[in-house]
């Protein structure tokens, strides 16, 4: 939120108070042996907050097709074994196709960028080619018709 005369002290507790409420939102929608699916995962902020919450055996399927991006989650796998990551972005169809990665990476996606964006978070750097997969196929083949035992 910002204020009529920027006051930095008044922003951050505003954006205290947003996580406050997130954090109570998602203890009250996640079970214990509940199962996350953090599609376009980027480096894992939100498992972060999702693990810093301490909801029991809930696990989090982390979908990021960027490179950088996986290994940052592939290495905060190594010390939370809730944290999968999936090398792969969420798609109407099982296969491959064109990533557009924007400078800043945070903002890459499958959908085209619009030209002459303000920000290097939506700013077009080059397409690359990604695995992708449906969700409904991943929760079948990974979690079994059932989700595994999960709840979700």
């Amino acid at each position: 939120m910002k204020h009529e005369f920027h006051r930095p002290d008044l922003e951050a507790q505003d954006n205290v108070a947003a996580l406050t409420e997130l954090d109570i939102d998602l203890k009250r929608i996640i079970d214990a042996n509940g199962v996350i699916l953090d599609v376009g995962a980027s480096r894992g902020e939100f498992a972060k907050n999702i693990l810093r919450m301490n909801i029991a055996d809930t696990k989090i399927f982390c979908f990021e097709p960027l490179e950088n991006a996986y290994e940052d989650l592939r290495l905060l796998s190594q010390s939370y074994n809730s944290i999968t990551p999936i090398k792969r972005a969420v798609a109407l169809k099982n296969g491959e196709a064109t990533f557009f990665v924007t400078a800043g990476d945070m903002g890459s996606s499958l959908l085209e960028p619009l030209p002459d964006q303000p920000s290097q978070w939506l700013t077009f750097e080059k397409k690359i080619s990604v695995e992708t997969i449906r969700l409904d196929d991943f929760i079948k083949n990974e979690l079994g018709d059932t989700g595994g035992g999960y709840h979700y």
